[in-house]
């Protein structure tokens, strides 16, 4: 998708706020915004709900971004300055514009399947859930390490902006792995399992 959405200084702000450097802060400032042990929101590596299960070979930073009243702030950080820059209004005016198109987008989904035009918005609710995650995958010498392993996103639509010097994002159609090749400036968007189901239930 690129339909202006990704524009300076939101470009330059996301961008920035996911190089290596912003991970790199000390344990002691990291710890400051770590996720809860049963939570997925705030620092450090995803939740694992079964110790049998391969875990990625990633850090993030996982953060609730609407509704605004739901957004725990002692969880975003102020250091370094561009993730300090992250919670300002730039992010608040993104997240708006990234919803507004996915509802476009929802009602084009529901207009080519013959449903009424709000079928899968009001499945949403009234206040529908905006997260933003930051990924940094570390180098690691052993070739059979993924920095995440092949799964389906939970969410209803996934909006992804990818990082234009690493190409590693792969989506499996017809029983194939495709690279997802890097367009300067785009999203990159895909359903995900929510989505999924609420298809498969309306055809």
């Amino acid at each position: 998708m690129t339909n202006g959405i990704i524009k300076s200084p939101v470009l330059r702000v996301l961008t920035s706020a996911n190089k290596a450097e912003s991970f790199a802060l000390p344990v002691e400032e990291k710890q400051k915004y770590s996720r809860a042990s049963n939570e997925a929101e705030g620092y450090g590596d995803d939740l694992v709900v079964n110790e049998n299960r391969v875990k990625d070979y990633c850090c993030r930073l996982f953060l609730k971004v609407l509704p605004e009243d739901q957004r725990r702030m002692n969880l975003w950080p102020e250091n370094p300055t561009d993730l300090g820059y992250v919670q300002s209004e730039t992010l608040r005016q993104y997240a708006l514009k990234i919803r507004s198109a996915m509802n476009d987008l929802s009602k084009v989904m529901a207009r080519s399947l013959e449903l009424e035009e709000n079928s899968f918005l009001d499945q949403y609710g009234d206040r529908p859930v905006l997260e933003v995650r930051f990924n940094f995958y570390p180098p690691c010498s052993r070739a059979e390490v993924f920095g995440a392993k092949p799964h389906l996103d939970r969410s209803a639509i996934t909006v992804l902006l990818q990082d234009k010097e690493v190409e590693g994002l792969q989506v499996l159609k017809d029983g194939m792995w495709h690279t997802v090749s890097v367009i300067p400036h785009a999203l990159f968007v895909k359903s995900g399992w929510s989505d999924a189901v609420m298809h498969s239930a309306s055809v």
